[in-house]
């Protein structure tokens, strides 16, 4: 049996101005079975777990880099 989906989350690779979004938010809409489209203002929380989560990972990059290159 397959999931049945009620939503799809479309994820910007930057923040964009919500004035140059619209034309993206219309062309989604126009999608057969879009019901709505709305969009979500970028906060300061998010910004600050995105940075961590960048900081994480750059982080077990570089243990992981020593370790090839240390055995």
């Amino acid at each position: 049996m397959t999931d049945r989906f009620s939503a799809l989350i479309v994820t910007l690779n930057q923040d964009m101005r919500e004035d140059d979004a619209q034309a993206l938010i219309s062309a989604i809409s126009q999608l057969r079975s879009v019901r709505s489209v709305k969009g979500h203002v970028s906060n300061v929380a998010e910004l600050v777990a995105e940075q961590r989560v960048r900081l994480q990972a750059h982080e077990q990059l570089i243990r992981m880099a020593r370790d090839i290159l240390n055995p």
